[in-house]
């Protein structure tokens, strides 16, 4: 199941308010919510954007997984960090170790759940980039 798919169902059979309260009824919201509050409010967000670029980029998202080209990374010799928590089911920690293996030959750095922490998920995603940037 593809959530970004799933998310711009709604939105397209039942309209931007009746599909937000839909979608906050389903099974999958449900189980995204217990799994991780952070994603299901996130994807609960989605719904206050504006509709045609949204429906769009959902779309967009569901059928281009994960939307780079690691060849072209590599030959640029882009600096890259990849991190990744336990609890995300929208972008689960091992896509994210995939990922740096991939882009950098190495493990992707493992933050602090947000959902737990916001503070701590965001000065550990925060160094992150900053060293990234500064090496």
């Amino acid at each position: 199941m593809n959530v970004y798919s799933v998310l711009a169902d709604y939105w397209q059979l039942y309209g931007k308010e009746e599909g937000q309260r839909a979608f906050a009824e389903s099974a999958t919201y449900q189980s995204i919510e217990q799994q991780s509050p952070d994603n299901a409010h996130s994807l609960i967000k989605t719904f206050a954007l504006a509709a045609e670029p949204t429906l769009h980029l959902l779309r967009h998202i569901a059928s281009c997984y994960p939307g780079y080209d690691a060849r072209v990374i590599k030959d640029a010799q882009i600096p890259v960090a990849v991190a990744g928590t336990q609890m995300d089911v929208i972008h689960p920690l091992s896509t994210a170790q995939a990922m740096a293996r991939e882009l950098a030959g190495k493990d992707a750095t493992v933050t602090f759940t947000e959902s737990l922490d916001k503070t701590r998920h965001s000065s550990e995603v925060t160094a992150l980039l900053v060293n990234n940037i500064v090496r």
